[in-house]
């Protein structure tokens, strides 16, 4: 919900009620969001490839490892990448990055399943209701795909994670 409650904040008319930005500035706003979305996007896939495979072989170089994936997902030269060991991230939230991206995508869905059911998002005290009903009221006692499939209609996807980003195929 986290992923999902800092976008509240990017949202247009949230932007358009709660300063004086011009249309153009929005759009300036909206493309420079997609940007640094994208990267931290590339970079949570990073972090969560290279913990999967430092589990399956925990034996091996960790830090080449960790130079190799970055390398791959960040286009950044092998030779300007940090070691993984600085980080207790690793030990202490083991595999948990991926939640990050399975978290950007269940707030992708939902924005699009509240602006279908609501049209604004902001001031409109209907949203609250909704997200209590289908993502708080339930807790722990239904999976979040589960959750996302009640309260969108539709399995969890990359549609409309894809779509924030200005891309239109479905990867998965």
């Amino acid at each position: 919900m986290g992923c999902l409650w800092e976008r509240f904040v990017s949202e247009s008319d949230w932007l358009m009620g709660h300063s004086r930005i011009t249309a153009r500035q929005l759009a300036e706003c909206r493309e420079g969001w997609a940007k640094r979305f994208i990267y931290r996007l590339r970079l949570r896939i990073a972090q969560a490839t290279f913990e999967y495979g430092a589990y399956q072989a925990p034996e091996g170089d960790l830090v080449a490892l960790y130079r190799d994936v970055f390398s791959e997902h960040m286009h950044v030269p092998y030779d300007q990448i940090p070691g993984w060991a600085h980080d207790p991230f690793w030990t202490s939230h083991p595999v948990y990055w991926q939640n990050y991206v399975i978290g950007e995508a269940v707030a992708s869905q939902t924005l699009v399943a509240l602006r279908r059911q609501f049209g604004r998002l902001i001031d409109e005290p209907a949203v609250g209701g909704w997200l209590a009903r289908h993502y708080y009221a339930p807790g722990a006692a239904l999976p979040w795909r589960e959750k996302v499939r009640v309260a969108t209609g539709a399995p969890l996807g990359t549609t409309d994670l894809l779509a924030d980003l200005g891309c239109g195929e479905d990867l998965g």
